[in-house]
């Protein structure tokens, strides 16, 4: 190995995700947009300061496959930076920069379309040389593979079994052929987005637009390689703690969802000489908050509004903060929470959520001599509307329809017999 090499690896910047907040004023921009570029400037920011080799994005720039003009330019800006700073970046392509048709543009393409200095953009499995890349150094990338890539190839996907495994042998002979094919002396370096088993996945699974991507444990633990690169599960971590090679996932550079609150989000710092490969992750400080409070109010409570304001504590800590307050109470409780002085009370937060559990005191009783299983599934949902104070003209109709459903599930021709009504 001629030297020692630095890479910066990040991945699901998703710049896009503006599903909190308001817009900023000077800028027209989302707020929570800015949040994202915020973090993806602190990153070539760090890559130019740093003077690293080489930029790894391990995929998903937008959330959404048709980005406006407007994220594409602020994307391109940033890009721009690394490109003009003499710093060769790849950019490969995730499951949220496809679009759903083949042949159709992704929405990296114009980096190549346009043939932009040190910008290379990779869309199908490739592998790119010393030569290419003008750095001592071997990559083998693997993009998100799509579904209508799949059926060009002539892949039945009727049995999702079989064309996963036909997948997996694909990869096999690539990689194999990739790293019969590497110079000696010279590290290799996986680049891929997909799902690898046994990462802790999280919000990125709702957000999915296609089926499952995943690449065998085996492959990419493959000891011939130097680093794996990863992107598509936003949470940080190392799949091979201790192992050769090192395995990571860089993580989305933002908390996406209340379920990412408590993650740490940024970057990941990678050199790889003759003594081994070290990573060091770069965490972001100026993350957004987001903040979840729940309180129970019970019927004993003599004022429901001071409780929930005790327990979202002073106005100031909620300042800036993505907030979600849940306030589980008896329904004759509700009118004595005064909702105005609790958003009031939120008001220096960038956006609040209130969610209200109103609890019934009624219950179900059944008779105590007559066993549960004695009850016909029509006389038990029954005696649930009469539970809820429901009176028998507006039951009747949802009686009259499960009595149908009923009945088609269990294909009997005739009515059940149990109950009286039209």
């Amino acid at each position: 190995m001629p030297h020692s090499l630095r890479l910066l690896h990040f991945a699901d910047a998703h710049i896009d995700v503006a599903n909190y907040g308001r817009r900023d004023p000077e800028t027209g921009l989302p707020v929570r947009v800015m949040d994202f570029l915020r973090s993806l400037d602190e990153i070539v920011e760090a890559a130019i300061e740093e003077k690293v080799d080489l930029v790894l994005f391990a995929g998903d720039a937008f959330k959404d496959r048709h980005p406006t003009p407007t994220i594409q330019r602020e994307w391109a800006r940033r890009i721009l930076r690394l490109s003009k700073a003499g710093i060769p970046t790849v950019l490969l392509v995730g499951n949220h920069d496809l679009s759903p048709s083949w042949g159709r543009a992704h929405t990296l393409e114009l980096f190549r379309v346009f043939d932009v200095p040190n910008i290379h953009v990779v869309d199908r499995l490739q592998t790119l040389t010393p030569e290419t890349l003008g750095l001592p150094l071997y990559l083998i990338a693997i993009p998100w593979v799509h579904r209508s890539t799949l059926m060009a190839r002539g892949l039945s996907l009727t049995d999702p079994r079989a064309w996963q495994e036909e997948i997996h042998r694909l990869l096999y002979r690539f990689v194999e052929n990739a790293l019969a094919q590497k110079p000696d002396g010279v590290p290799a370096v996986l680049l891929a987005h997909a799902m690898v088993p046994g990462a802790q996945a999280g919000w990125e699974k709702f957000m999915s637009l296609d089926f499952t991507f995943t690449l065998p444990g085996s492959l990419v633990r493959d000891p011939r390689l130097h680093y794996v690169a990863l992107g598509h599960v936003h949470k940080q971590q190392d799949l091979n703690p201790g192992g050769h090679p090192p395995v990571w996932y860089a993580g989305s550079i933002e908390r996406v969802s209340f379920d990412e609150a408590k993650e740490e989000k940024g970057f990941l710092l990678v050199e790889i000489s003759s003594e081994g490969t070290r990573v060091t992750p770069r965490f972001f400080q100026h993350l957004r908050p987001f903040r979840t409070f729940y309180v129970r109010i019970s019927e004993n409570e003599p004022d429901p509004t001071a409780r929930v304001l005790e327990t979202l504590g002073p106005e100031e800590n909620l300042e800036g903060a993505v907030v979600r307050l849940v306030v589980e109470l008896p329904r004759e409780k509700e009118k004595a929470l005064d909702e105005r002085r609790v958003y009031r009370h939120t008001r220096a937060a960038l956006e609040f959520h209130l969610t209200k559990r109103l609890q019934d005191p009624q219950r179900l009783r059944l008779p105590p001599d007559v066993p549960v299983a004695q009850y016909s599934p029509l006389e038990l949902l029954e005696l649930y509307w009469q539970s809820k104070g429901r009176s028998p003209e507006e039951y009747a109709p949802l009686q009259k329809l499960a009595r149908e459903i009923i009945r088609q599930v269990e294909g009997q021709g005739t009515e059940p017999t149990q109950t009286d009504e039209p």
